[in-house]
């Protein structure tokens, strides 16, 4: 799950989509574009006997 981190009513400084929205806003400020995109991550495995192999 995708979210935005808060801690005592205040964006959590240590939370990756806070971090990386500051330094969007901070290159903005230098004229600078930001793109970016995710990447998607997942483990296919295959179950025999209620254990994974």
């Amino acid at each position: 799950m995708f979210a935005d981190l808060w801690w005592e009513n205040k964006p959590y400084n240590l939370c990756p989509r806070h971090a990386l929205r500051r330094a969007v806003e901070d290159v903005a400020a230098q004229g600078y574009s930001v793109y970016a995109g995710i990447e998607p991550e997942f483990i296919v495995m295959r179950w025999e006997n209620g254990q994974p192999v």
